[in-house]
């Protein structure tokens, strides 16, 4: 995983490649699952690439030279998909491996002292930096000086924090934190879904998901398109041209009423030519329709 970050980020870097095709998205729940993973392999600068490759490497040493290599790889998608979708949910995804690297830390800052084979794997001063990391990390962004995923650190640490006392807790308490843990990976699979218009605090969002169906429209994808703006009209009622695209749709999907609902909500916001809204006898559009 560490090489092929590395790969993707210099490529990204170098203007080779878009990770628009790798990050994470709506398009992720529209035939596009590997965005829940793919996310965090670019990096923003050569800070920030080295230091989640530096301490992926210690900590992903540790754990996998006790747990194995294929539970190794199960941590870290657990990792980077339960970070990456609650990034997602709160703001706008983000990119980067420090939801992974918080997951392997709070899972070994769990199980050291009752496990032996991970005995004293993080000292006083790895700790400490990765706490004050976290709070300062906060305050960075909250300060506008950088825009940092902090819910993906936080989510990273709790699922690595929790994973790490249900291996170390046997009987009813493990069934229990079990239980706990699911619960958790629910809300945020509903939270980067179904909730993600109750939650989100980025005033993009809407913007994404939208230019998103206008892709899906351009391409003919019209049921797509269909479900992308009724996703972003979710974000915000009053975008006029969301509903006019959004009334393209439906009508060349033969739905005639929920077209021209489409267009009455976008004429309401926004005069549109008639002309635009006219149906030919086969009740498609005419030629030389035009998204917007």
């Amino acid at each position: 995983m560490a090489i092929l970050s590395a790969i993707v980020t210099v490529a990204w870097w170098s203007g080779k490649f878009d990770i628009n095709k790798i990050s994470m998205d709506i398009l992720a729940w529209y035939g596009e699952p590997w965005r829940l993973a793919t996310s965090i392999l670019p990096h923003i600068d050569a800070m920030h690439l080295i230091f989640n490759l530096y301490w992926l490497w210690v900590f992903g040493t540790i754990v996998e030279n006790v747990l194995g290599s294929v539970r190794m790889a199960g941590m870290l998608l657990f990792f980077a998909i339960g970070s990456s979708v609650a990034e997602y949910a709160v703001f706008d995804g983000g990119v980067g491996l420090s939801g992974v690297g918080y997951g392997l830390f709070g899972f070994l800052w769990a199980v050291q002292r009752k496990d032996y084979r991970f005995r004293d794997s993080l000292d006083n001063q790895t700790v400490i930096l990765f706490v004050l990391w976290f709070f300062l990390c906060i305050i960075l962004t909250e300060t506008g000086v950088w825009n940092i995923g902090n819910i993906a650190h936080a989510t990273g640490l709790a699922l690595g924090g929790l994973l790490g006392h249900i291996t170390v807790t046997k009987g009813r308490n493990r069934v229990v934190l079990s239980a706990i843990g699911i619960v958790l990976l629910v809300l945020i699979f509903l939270s980067g879904t179904f909730l993600r218009y109750i939650i989100n605090r980025s005033d993009d969002s809407g913007n994404y998901i939208a230019y998103a169906g206008y892709e899906a429209l351009e391409e003919g994808r019209n049921k797509q398109a269909v479900n992308l703006y009724l996703e972003a009209i979710k974000m915000d009622r009053n975008e006029y041209e969301w509903w006019y695209n959004l009334g393209i749709a439906y009508k060349r999907l033969g739905k005639t009423q929920e077209s021209k609902e489409a267009f009455n909500r976008a004429k309401e916001l926004e005069p549109i030519e008639p002309d635009l809204m006219d149906e030919n006898e086969e009740g498609k559009t005419k030629e030389g329709e035009r998204t917007m």
